[in-house]
This record gives structure tokens, sequence and C-alpha cells, in this order.
């Protein structure tokens, strides 16, 4: 199975800013696909606004991601 953990040990803070998902995820999704889930209502259940930018906790992040790993054998 795909350890996630190591993505979220790896990242200094609990938020994570939209603008750097890219960064996060090690370049597996941008920025503009989370707009097009949030959009959608298929993105992460938490959004935080901070004046203009938008960022998510980094445990959500991280959940949302097993949710959509599909592991073929």
């Amino acid at each position: 199975m795909i350890d996630l953990e190591e993505l979220s040990s790896a990242w200094p803070s609990m938020l994570v800013a939209r603008s750097e998902i890219g960064e996060f995820t090690r370049g597996l999704y941008k920025a503009r696909s989370f707009n097009t889930f949030d959009g959608a209502k298929k993105g992460i259940k938490r959004r935080i606004r901070i004046n203009t930018k938008i960022a998510y906790l980094k445990s959500d992040v991280i959940e949302w991601l097993k949710n959509r790993i599909k592991v073929k054998k």
C-alpha cells in the first residue's frame, strides 16, 4: 500500500495552500485541479479562506488522497 504519511511528515505546516498542492503531492495534482474539484463539490471537505487564498488542513488532504487511491493488480 502507498504510505501517505511520508507526505504528511515531510510538510512543515498543518496547512497546505491550494497554490502549493502540486509541491505537497509531488506533482500528482495541480492547484487548478483542486479549484475544479471544489467547484464540483468533489474536493477536500474543509477549505480555509485566508484573505484571497485557499488552504486545506494537511490531515484533510491526506484523507482525500487516501480515498482517491486505487491500486490495480
